[in-house]
C-alpha cells in the first residue's frame, strides 16, 4: 500500500473515534433544565414564588439523568419565603442557576415564621450555585441592621 492509502485509513479511523467520543460526551453530560417559571412562578417580586422554587427543585432531583439544572431566569424578581431544598438528588450533579433576582420577604412576615435560614441546601452532593455574574440574592439586610438581639 502506498502512502496516500495509509493516510486516508487513519484518517478515516480518527474520523470514526472523534465521533464516537463526542457522542459519548454529549450523552454523558447531556442536561435537564428546569425552569421555576413553567413550575408556576411569577417573578413579579410581590407574589409568593417559593412552591414553584420548591417543584422544580424537587423534579430536578427526581430525575434520572446526569446532571440536571434549576433556573432563575433574567429579567424577573421572584419573592421567596424561607425554603430548604433538599436532597439526596438521583442526578450526577445538580446547578441551581440564578440568572434574575431572588429577594427575601420583608422583615415582617420573618416575625409569623419559626424559621432561621432562608435558602438552605441540605444532603445535596455536587450542588454548582452559579449566576454567570448577573444574579442576585437580596436578603433585605438593611431591614435588620438596627436588630438588637439580647
Amino acid at each position: 500500500m502506498e502512502f496516500s492509502s495509509y493516510f486516508m485509513i487513519l484518517l478515516w479511523i480518527f474520523s470514526e473515534l472523534t465521533t464516537t467520543r463526542n457522542a459519548h460526551a454529549t450523552s454523558v453530560f447531556q442536561q435537564t433544565t428546569l425552569d421555576v417559571t413553567k413550575f408556576g412562578a411569577v417573578g413579579d417580586g410581590k407574589t409568593d414564588d417559593s412552591r414553584a422554587f420548591q417543584s422544580a427543585w424537587e423534579a430536578a432531583c427526581k430525575k434520572g439523568t446526569n446532571n440536571g439544572k434549576v433556573t432563575v431566569p433574567s429579567g424577573k424578581t421572584f419573592l421567596v419565603y424561607p425554603i430548604e431544598f433538599e436532597g439526596p438528588c438521583r442526578l450526577s450533579s445538580i446547578t441551581f442557576e440564578i440568572l434574575g433576582v431572588i429577594v427575601a420577604p420583608p422583615k415582617s412576615a420573618w416575625m409569623k415564621k419559626s424559621a432561621d435560614a432562608w435558602l438552605s441546601f441540605h444532603g445535596v452532593d455536587r450542588l454548582i450555585v452559579a449566576g454567570n455574574g448577573q444574579g442576585v440574592i437580596d436578603g433585605r439586610g438593611a431591614s435588620w441592621w438596627n436588630l438588637h438581639v439580647s
